[in-house]
């Protein structure tokens, strides 16, 4: 049954779940396999999408029953993380080893080693959970929840309509609030809380998409954008941190020698993708940032244009 902006936005929170449980359980062979990096993204996805949803559904009433699960998926998208962000810093690690000296080859290739090490051990936790009793009990709730759900004539709740004007409108702002407070001396930090607030802001546009589709197309595109360049800035971060991390454990030895010369290496390279990512960010943000985009997309969605 399609929805339209008129019907109760709890119909719409119903189906989102529904589709984004079956995304989750579709990637659980691919997860425990570890044939291809794509099933634990994929999989952590469909979690945030959950949460997202629950996050800005919460005074529903359908979806008040569901706090039990919104801890879960916390606990779910957390262990999911552990391994992405690894396979994150392995796939930048691949690409850096191109411009790696030649005398720097073994340490690079022990750190390496280092990190697909602490891959296996994040990649075993998350296959003993998504085996386990507690990944289980989430999702028979979920389904149990989606399942059972009678829909019922319009009893006040918000209609879709009235809940894309609302929420988007206001995650929209936070967005445009946290960004025009970045200044080029910035923490990392900050910027990385702008992603949060953009990735939010995308799954809520991703949300409403099936009842106002090309409506919300653009608006999409142009965060995705946005939200890659905050992504570089974060990742770079992370992984400047970890050579950090890995470097003040090293043990004075001959070995480690070539070990520390690899990392600071590593280090460097990483350090000019931030500076790089940063000063794209503040390439792209004017566009973004443009007076009265905020107030045209919103008088579409009234309009409900597609």
């Amino acid at each position: 049954m399609k929805l339209g902006s008129e019907d109760p936005v709890e119909w719409l929170a119903v189906r989102w779940l529904q589709e984004q449980l079956d995304a989750l359980q579709h990637q659980k062979p691919h997860v425990l396999a570890d044939v291809d990096p794509e099933g634990v993204h994929q999989m952590r996805v469909a979690t945030r999408r959950m949460r997202a949803v629950l996050r800005v559904c919460k005074d529903l009433p359908a979806c008040e029953k569901l706090q039990r699960q919104k801890a879960d998926l916390k606990w779910l998208a957390s262990q999911l993380g552990a391994v992405r962000d690894l396979d994150v810093e392995l796939a930048s690690l691949d690409s850096a080893g191109d411009a790696m000296p030649a005398e720097y080859a073994s340490g690079y290739t022990c750190y390496q080693q280092h990190l697909q090490r602490e891959r296996q051990a994040a990649l075993h936790e998350l296959r003993l959970s998504v085996n386990g009793p507690r990944y289980a009990e989430l999702t028979q709730g979920l389904a149990d929840f989606v399942n059972s759900y009678q829909r019922q004539e319009h009893r006040g709740e918000p209609t879709i309509r009235d809940a894309a004007q609302a929420w988007i409108n206001k995650q929209y702002r936070r967005v445009l609030r946290d960004g025009r407070t970045i200044q080029h001396d910035s923490a990392d930090a900050r910027l990385h809380a702008l992603r949060i607030d953009c990735k939010r802001l995308r799954y809520l546009f991703e949300y409403f998409r099936p009842v106002y589709g090309a409506s919300l197309k653009n608006a999409i595109r142009e965060l995705k954008v946005l939200q890659n360049v905050l992504g570089e800035v974060q990742d770079s971060h992370v992984a400047m941190q970890r050579l950090l991390d890995h470097a003040e454990v090293q043990s004075p030895t001959s070995n480690s020698r070539f070990t520390l010369m690899a990392l600071g290496h590593l280090y460097c390279l990483q350090g000019q993708r931030l500076s790089r990512a940063r000063s794209q960010f503040f390439q792209i943000w004017p566009g973004f940032d443009q007076q009265g985009r905020r107030k045209r997309l919103l008088a579409r969605l009234r309009e409900n244009r597609s």
